[in-house]
């Protein structure tokens, strides 16, 4: 039966080796994400032949998250198909993308019902789209943009061990800015004072804006795919006019040269949220499928 540990830092190494040739886009698959969200350690992780696998246990099911399934997957599928079972517990597993529910529908054909959350559906864009703002599609972006630099001296620079307290103060007044104490707030707090915290050892990237000499919006992300970054954190002044258009731009244009696409998550359903990801005309939605059993 396979076994799972959890995930601490002792296991990062590990996982970054299992998730170093990942070409799966969810920003599930990278190495700080399941780290900086794994709420009451419900998370665990195993290994079968080299491939990485999430377990996390409810009341009434098990749910598996894998970054990878091809047409070599079947015994690896049947093992946590089994591990469920001795559990006692329904089996589910989610995070697929297209091509990986066909490969389970070829190994399992007519057994899984599958269904995706467009809430919980990641943006990903061109990181030349974000840099450059061509074309009238992003005339409102480049407008606010153009007021921010009529109106403000900015420096932008990347984050160092030397400047990652000023972003702490940044997450602190935005949280007073946004005025509503949630669950999911609290634990998106939580999940930038771990990427803070552990900065350096998750091997996060990040970059901040000055204006007149304090550090008024942050961003912080990771390595995904080869070809694909993943922003978890961006954070700014709500009162200043083009703060997020501009800190988003720098980011790309400093940070993500050796990038193609740029990942900048889920909306989770959130009008507003969803309007603004939008708004940046995304190269791709990712749907991310689950497959239950059908009853």
């Amino acid at each position: 039966m396979m076994q799972f540990k959890d995930i601490t830092f002792d296991d990062m190494d590990i996982i970054k080796k299992l998730l170093k040739n990942n070409t799966n886009k969810a920003c599930e698959f990278s190495l700080a994400n399941v780290y900086m969200w794994n709420v009451d350690n419900m998370c665990k992780y195993g290994i079968w032949n080299e491939q990485l696998v999430y377990r996390c246990v409810s009341d009434s099911c098990v749910t598996y998250t894998v970054p990878n399934i091809n047409q070599d997957s079947k015994a690896f599928i049947d093992g946590l198909i089994e591990d469920a079972s001795a559990l006692g517990k329904q089996f589910s597993i989610k995070g697929l993308s297209e091509d990986m529910t066909k490969q389970l529908e070829e190994f399992y054909p007519g057994k899984f019902e599958f269904s995706f959350n467009r809430d919980n559906s990641d943006y990903i864009y061109l990181v030349s789209d974000l840099a450059e703002l061509k074309g009238k599609k992003f005339h409102g972006k480049k407008n606010h943009i153009n007021y921010f630099l009529k109106t403000f001296q900015y420096e932008y620079e990347a984050i160092t061990e030397d400047n990652l307290e000023e972003c702490r103060v940044v997450k602190s007044d935005w949280s007073e800015q946004k005025e509503i104490e949630t669950a999911s707030m609290e634990t998106e707090l939580n999940a930038v004072d771990i990427a803070l915290d552990h900065f350096k050892e998750l091997e996060l990237t990040g970059g901040l804006i000055r204006i007149d000499g304090v550090v008024k919006a942050f961003t912080i992300g990771e390595r995904l795919t080869d070809d694909t970054f993943v922003t978890h954190i961006e954070k700014a002044d709500y009162e200043v006019r083009g703060l997020y258009p501009m800190i988003n731009q720098q980011f790309a244009i400093h940070a993500l040269k050796d990038y193609t696409y740029v990942n900048r998550e889920e909306d989770l359903g959130v009008e507003g949220l969803r309007k603004a990801k939008l708004s940046y005309q995304p190269e791709m939605i990712w749907n991310k499928y689950k497959a239950v059993p059908r009853s």
